[in-house]
């Protein structure tokens, strides 16, 4: 289970993930993945992070997530989901890239606080 405390678990297609259902969504809806951006915290999100380049990991993603993701913004408790998501359709209809894919840390991968 993903999350202990809390009791749920993904029932998938064998040979599915949330990596190939994110690029059939793409494809189905005419997107490259260039022009999709998910959002992971968990190992079941991992197929799906490593998908497309445009990958985020919340601030209480476990380590593996955080690794494989380009850009980190803050925690789902405090809306940093809903935060890039607001940024990534505003700057849709100038062209500009959200601030939190403009900006670096050390380590070369995106942050955004939130």
């Amino acid at each position: 289970f993903p999350n202990s405390r809390v009791r749920l678990f993904d029932i998938l297609p064998a040979g599915w993930d949330k990596g190939c259902a994110t690029l059939e969504l793409a494809r189905a809806l005419g997107l490259t993945p260039d022009e999709v951006a998910v959002f992971g915290d968990s190992d079941n999100d991992l197929p799906m992070i490593n998908a497309v380049p445009n990958s985020v990991a919340v601030a209480n993603a476990n380590e593996a997530v955080t690794a494989a993701a380009r850009w980190h913004i803050g925690a789902v408790a405090d809306d940093a989901v809903a935060g890039a998501l607001h940024q990534i359709a505003a700057c849709a209809a100038t062209g500009e890239m959200p601030s939190f894919m403009r900006q670096m840390d050390a380590t070369g991968l995106g942050v955004m606080n939130v």
